[in-house]
Order: C-alpha cells, then structure tokens, then sequence
C-alpha cells in the first residue's frame, strides 16, 4: 500500500509541475479556494499542513443544516457519533468506546474555541456561527495531549469583526421541527467589537414512544479588544441548555426473521405499559431475561418520564501578544455543566445527576515570520472535578454509584519544530511531557441478598426489606466505598519529513504517539485499568493541478494500540455491574483519499473515500473487576466497515444578480460487525449491512446573499441506520429486558435519523 501511495504522489506531481508553472505566469488564483485552519497551533493553508485532515466550511455547515454533531456523519467518512444516554460517544476509523460515562474518557477530543471538554454532554451546543469545523485524524499527543488518542474534533466559532453585520434564519420541517438562529456583529469603535449569536432546536421525537427528540437554544456572546496590532484580547461566554426527553434505543429482532418490531416501521419503540399489546409495550415481568422481583413486575420497561435536563457554561478568553520574539497565546477556561437525566435505553432505566466543574489554562509562544526555522512552546493546565450520582434500575431495586469528589488533574508541557534542510524539504519533530492525577472517593450500594463473605469488609450489609435513599429494597443491600489515588506520566512524540515535490504537491510522512491516562472502576479493589498509548505510522500527499481546479489528497495509515481502552459492560467487586474500560492490544491499517474538482466555474465535485481494517489482540468475552475471563484472538474489529465513503456535488446556477444553487450528497458504508462474538454465534442483529444515504437542497441567493431561501431533504430513501451501540459502545441483548419471542437474537440499538424536510429562509446584512 505504502508503494502504491508514494507512486501515485510521483505521478501526481509530476502532472501537478505544468498546472503550477501556467498558474505562476498568469499570477492569477483560480479554483478550488484555499481553507486557512489552526490544526497545528498557527495558521496555515490545509493543503500545506502535513497532517490528515477534513475540514468542513461555514458554507458547507449552514448549506447542509449542521446543527448538531451527529449531522457531521456525512461530511467525514469514519466519523462516527452514537448518543443512548447524555454523552455523545465520538469515535473515527472505528475507534471510540470512551467517555460514555464519567468513568470513561473520550478518545477523539472535542475543542470548542481552543477549549477541551472532557465531557460530551453537549456535543451540539456549538454547531453555529462557526467559522469551520476541523478533524484531525490520528494521535494529537504533541499539541492537543490528554484524550487525542485517535484524533480531534476542533469547533471554531467566528469572532468579532470590525464591521457592523448581522444574520437571521429559520427553519421548519417535518416532526414538527423549528430552529432559528441569528447573529450580530458590532464594532464599537476602532478597538472593540462585540459579536452575539445563538440558535434554538426543537423537533419531536424521531421514534414513536417520544424519545430522540430534540428542544434545546444556545447562545454565544464574544467580545474582542484590538488596540493595535501587537495586541489582542477575546473574551467569550457560551451558554448551552437542553430540556428533550432524550435519547431512545429500539428493539431488532424481537421476532424471529423479522427486523423490526412493527414491520415498516424502524422507528417503532416501545410504549409504557397498556398499550393492549404486551410485547410491544411490556413490563419487567414480561422479560425473559434476568427475572425481576414481584414488587417491581408490573413497572414498564419504557415508561414516558424520560428527561434531559442540562445546562452547560464556557466562560474563557484568548490574548494573542506579537512579542520580538515570538506570539504568545494565552487560552483560560472554565467550564460549568449541570446534567440531571433520566433515560430507557438498552433494556434499562438509567438516572444520573452529574455536575462538572472544569477549569483549565494554555499558554503557547510560536515563532513568526517565514524563515527556515519554525517552533511552537507551551504549556497547559487542566483540572475536572465531578459529582455524580448514578441510579441503575435492576431487579431488586437501584444500583446506586455515588462520586462526590471525582477528580482529575493534568499538568502538560510541550514543543514542536520544523526546521527547512532546503527549500522543499521539512522535517518536523515534537515533543510533550504529561503529569496526570485521578482520584476518587464515594460509595456504591447493590442491589440484592448479600453475607459479610459476598460483601466482604469494608462493606457493609443490610439484610431484608428496606429502603435507602428512597429507593425500595426488597431483599437488602451492599453498600462499598469507592475509593483510591492514581498518578501518570508519559511522553508522546512526532516525527516527520515533508516535501514539496510541486509548487502545489505536498509529500510527508508522519510517526506519532497518543495518550490517555488509565481510570478507576466504581467497585472494590481491584478497580483500575491502564493508560492506553497509540504509535501511528502516516505517508500521505497533497496536490493541487489542471489551474488548481482539480485536488487530489491521500493518505496510508497503520496505528498500533496497546491497552486501548474499550468501553465494556462489567461486573464489578463484589457485584453488580457497570460500563467502564477493560485493556485490549491492536491495530488499525488503511487509507483514504480525498478528490475535489471544479470541471466547470459553478460546478463543484467532491469524494472522499476510506477504506480500513483492523484487528483486537485478545478481545474478553466476559470480565470482571478482577480479570478478564476467555476472549477471542485476533478479532475483527466492531464498528468499522471496510469501505466508507462521500460523494457530493454542488451546481451553482446564476440568473441575472441572484443565483440558484444545487447541491446533493451520498454517504455510504460497507457492511460492518457492532458486536464482538465469535462467527459461529454471530446473530443477524450482531451485523449492519452496507447503507447508503442521500441528501439534496435548493438554495435561492438573492444579490449580494442579502436573502436565501432554500429547500432540502434528508436521508431521501428514509434509510434506517443502526448506530454503533449503545452506552458502551457496541450492539448487544438488552442488558435486563429480553423478549420471550426471541431472547437470543434480539438486540437494542440506536438509530439515526429518518427522512427529513423542510425549508430555510434567512436574511443577512
């Protein structure tokens, strides 16, 4: 494969050389315009930085209605976002798992205004007035350091301008849906701007019961201070609130042969109790899974109670001072959320009340000018803590998890360079020192008949009906502290060369290393798993030719993981059971390739294709807080088809001074496995098979884009799209409620949305 890449970026560059040299004589950019990120800590062209990224445009974002994150899954193939309970589980090239509880971490880190956020709970609060959206692909240990395993998301909100503008739109579609968002750029005077912008969301919900809704609004107010241009100051706060019924899982194969409950009808889940048909509206005592005590028989599995309660702050700041010797960059945070939830997913009803309070600050001094010799120096603090409480309702009353002081601490340093050996050739190297302590302290109480030996010291028993915390206990409880201190360190590294084989050919080759610091497991010790690293090795090549109308980018990948984290449904010490990390050995390999051309002025063409395969060491098929038991060797990896990609087009349509522009756009998967089993007991509900999905709008610019009104459609095929598990992150049998009909075979999963129509208009000045 690497063979291959490097001759095709020959070849390329060899066509690239003419294209550049008839650009250079007419002196005139034409073309596929050039997007300016800040993947690398300063500004530079996407087709100049030697990095893997996709980059998605304000004018893609808006054209395509992104207005919360899982609408992303169509713009970069091996994105993934899945959300059964409040986080929002992030993974690419199949990799994720993490930070669906607040004992997990997220592997792809998520950057809102060069902001961390530890936790999902509002992957959505910032999808508008952006800028752009970046995702980098691979391990970000050098500049982004703790929880960049597999890569970065990086949302970038517009900032103030000096010049008075303003924008308005709304939109109405099926499900009732209604959004709005609007902003407004003030200059107040030649040193102050401020910007105000926010957005409202609110559908009904996707499935029949209610749940996959949405109802929430957000606002984001910027103020900057520029009293020259050695100087400047940004102050912004974002607020987020979320009020939905929350997320819903659906049942497959509740019958046997038969995908879905209600045929034709994907989008059927089930109702509380009385609905005149039991299975699809069943109580506990309906379940032929683990068998429920009498006093909790009658309960329904899904009852319509369901709530998302959520209100997150950022509060944070960003000096930029061009010093003589370099520009420093100072980045303070504070982040605020306030979570209380209660959700149905999986065969479970789930509670949680979780506040986080996270404060952090990042200071960077970059080089300037364009000499042969550029570095970047930094350093970052970062400090969570969490108090949570967590209620799992089970057949003898709540498993509760209590962390009143769940805390984490992160002290980073760091340094890259790239140094010009000659005129085309760079070689970068980077380096980062991290210093992480986790500690926890609380309780958990288990539900069910338990003895001083099967709840040994230092827990505690209470035999017979009780009541605790106002939950009813029918047999009693076990009550263990969760306790303990862990301390990390490491150091992640890059490495690379890049050439410049054409004015407009890029080759380079990247080796990288990811961290993520390893965590406890709410239970008695033994109760922690590892820190999980990552080594990426990355050729790759960036072109440009035919008059820069036609792109044509490439990368080949191979990562090595040791101890990756997998998110995984446990039993915990002494008992009961939990979501949280286990440690697996593995690898990834692919490659994916990116073509954009403009045949025509107002004709635009993009696809991007992946293809990927990996593999788990030793995958566990069952494990406990005090080992792993069996497993399967050299497994596939879930989550991950082979072949990935997206197709789009875009025709723009000029008549007269206004203009009309059509666009459309394809995603489609290969066949993948969400569910890690051995193939001689792999059921239909284990697999997904190959989707495709299309998208289409109609856009009417006026003049000047003072109005637009556009048309568009959603998933036209209203294709039902399964979701990459659950809380922990695979597909698997409800985890107390099971069908009688089909016990074995029938699974809970998550589904994207169906199709989806409607209408925007906005205004603008």
């Amino acid at each position: 494969m690497i063979r291959t890449i490097l001759a095709c970026s020959t070849c390329i560059a060899s066509l690239a050389a003419p294209a550049a040299q008839a650009q250079a004589e007419d002196n005139t950019v034409q073309g596929i315009a050039d997007i300016v990120v800040t993947a690398e800590r300063r500004e530079a062209s996407v087709q100049r930085s030697a990095v893997a990224i996709s980059v998605i445009s304000a004018d893609d974002l808006e054209r395509g209605g992104v207005s919360n994150a899982s609408a992303l899954l169509d713009s970069v193939p091996g994105l993934d976002i899945t959300r059964s309970n409040i986080n929002a589980n992030i993974s690419l090239r199949g990799l994720g798992g993490g930070g669906s509880t607040q004992y997990a971490d997220p592997v792809v880190g998520l950057n809102v205004g060069g902001v961390p956020l530890s936790r999902t709970f509002s992957a959505a609060s910032a999808m508008y007035d952006l800028a752009r959206v970046e995702v980098l692909k691979g391990p970000q240990g050098t500049l982004y350091g703790r929880n960049a395993t597999v890569g970065a998301v990086n949302l970038i909100p517009n900032k103030p301008t000096f010049t008075l503008s303003g924008k308005a739109g709304v939109e109405v579609g099926n499900y009732d849906a209604f959004r709005s968002n609007a902003m407004i750029n003030v200059p107040l005077g030649d040193t102050v701007a401020v910007r105000a912008a926010g957005q409202t969301n609110f559908h009904d919900g996707y499935l029949s019961n209610g749940y996959d809704d949405a109802d929430n609004k957000a606002g984001r107010l910027s103020v900057l201070f520029e009293p020259g241009s050695d100087f400047s100051a940004l102050v912004w706060l974002d607020y987020y609130r979320d009020r939905s019924h929350g997320p819903g899982t659906v049942l497959r194969y509740q019958t046997a042969g038969q995908e879905w409950a209600v045929p034709g009808n994907p989008w059927y889940a089930f109702a509380p109790a009385g609905c005149g048909t039991p299975a699809l509206c069943p109580t506990w005592g309906d379940s032929a899974g683990q068998t429920f005590n009498d006093a909790f028989k009658s309960q329904s599995v899904v009852g319509d109670d369901g709530f998302v309660h959520l209100t997150q702050r950022i509060l944070a700041g960003e000096l930029t001072w061009h010093t003589g010797i370099g520009t420093l960059t100072v980045v303070p945070a504070n982040v605020t959320t306030a979570a209380d939830t209660r959700t149905y997913s999986g065969g479970l009803t789930y509670t949680l009340r979780n506040r986080t309070y996270q404060n952090s600050v990042e200071a960077r001094l970059a080089s300037d000018g364009n000499g042969p010799f550029k570095w970047l120096v930094g350093g970052i603090y970062f400090y969570e803590h969490i108090n949570s409480n967590q209620q799992t309702f089970e057949p003898n009353g709540f498993q509760i998890i209590t962390s009143p002081n769940l805390t984490d601490e992160s002290v980073g340093v760091f340094a890259q360079a790239t140094y010009s050996v000659l005129d085309r050739l760079r070689l970068t190297g980077g380096v980062r020192y991290t210093s992480e302590t986790k500690k926890q302290d609380g309780f958990s109480l288990l539900d069910g008949t338990f003895t001083t030996t099967t709840c040994p010291s230092p827990g505690v028993v209470v035999s017979g009906a009780t009541t605790a915390y106002g939950n009813y206990y029918p047999n009693g409880y076990c009550q263990v502290p969760n306790e303990g201190r862990l301390h990390f360190t490491n150091v992640s590294w890059k490495a690379g060369v890049e050439f410049d084989a054409a004015e407009r050919s890029l080759l380079y080759a990247n080796v990288s290393t990811g961290f993520k610091a390893g965590g406890f497991a709410p239970a008695l010790p033994p109760n922690t798993y590892k820190p999980e690293k990552l080594t990426a090795f990355q050729i790759g090549s960036k072109n440009r030719f035919l008059d820069n109308r036609l792109q044509f980018n490439v990368e080949a990948f191979y990562w090595k993981y040791k101890n990756q984290q997998v998110n995984v449904l446990q039993t915990l010490h002494p008992a009961g059971q939990s979501a949280y990390p286990v440690n697996v050995d593995g690898d990834l390999k692919g490659a994916e390739a990116n073509i954009v051309a403009q045949p025509l002025s107002n004709t635009t063409l993009t696809f991007d294709v992946l293809y990927a395969r990996g593999k788990y060491d030793l995958y566990p098929t069952a494990v406990s807080s005090t080992g792993t038991l069996g497993g399967l060797t050299d497994y596939p990896r879930i989550n991950l088809p082979h072949w990935s990609g997206t197709v789009k087009a875009q025709q723009v349509i000029p008549v007269g001074a206004s203009e009309f522009v059509l666009a459309g756009d394809m995603h489609f998967e290969s066949k993948a496995n969400l569910r890690p089993v051995a193939p001689v007991n792999s059921r239909p509900g284990d697999l997904r098979d190959a989707f495709a999905t299309f998208n289409a709008s109609l856009t009417w610019n006026a003049p000047g884009d003072r109005y637009s009104v556009s048309a568009f459609v959603n998933n036209i095929t209203n294709e039902a799209i399964i979701g990459t598990g659950t809380g922990s992150g695979n597909v698997g049998p409800g985890t107390f409620y099971r069908p009688s009909t089909n016990p074995a075979d029938a699974r809970m999963v998550t589904l994207q949305p169906p199709r989806t129509y409607g209408v925007r208009v906005s205004a603008s000045f």
